[in-house]
């Protein structure tokens, strides 16, 4: 799969697409994530090795998995902090993303974009990730407590 487009409902088109991806023989992947807005694209480079893309896809499983609701939020953040996804699910059928782009080398230019999903399309949308990514599942990425 060349691309995966993530657009919202409601008036104007909103969209983050992930799209040209490049695999390399030595596990490397890089895409590019399209934020579009009224006709208005910016593009970042979104580079990221193995353990990164599967947190990726975990994340998009995640909730697809949980698509009835979740308390809080979810988030989801690039290898190397040039795009992070925020997501709330209240449990009302839509699914709202924050999707915030920064642009290295000073991480200062950012642009950043709302969208509503229906709650109902994650498992689909899920499963485009994962061949976009081309991994047979994800794992999100465990907080590591430490005992003193």
């Amino acid at each position: 799969m060349e691309r995966v487009t993530l657009s919202s409902e409601g008036p104007g088109y909103q969209a983050l697409e992930f799209h040209t991806p490049v695999f390399t023989s030595d596990g490397f992947f890089s895409c590019v994530a399209t934020l579009t807005e009224d006709g208005d694209e910016s593009s970042v480079d979104v580079e990221m090795i193995e353990p990164y893309r599967s947190d990726m896809l975990g994340f998009f499983e995640e909730m697809a998995v949980e698509s009835s609701g979740w308390p809080g939020t979810k988030e989801w953040r690039s290898e190397f902090a040039t795009l992070r996804v925020t997501a709330v699910n209240g449990g009302g059928g839509n699914v709202s993303l924050a999707v915030t782009a920064w642009w290295p080398p000073d991480y200062e230019e950012t642009r950043q974009l709302g969208l509503s999903l229906p709650a109902g399309e994650l498992k689909e949308l899920a499963s485009k990730v994962r061949v976009f990514l081309d991994l047979p599942h994800g794992e999100r990425f465990r907080a590591v407590v430490s005992e003193p």
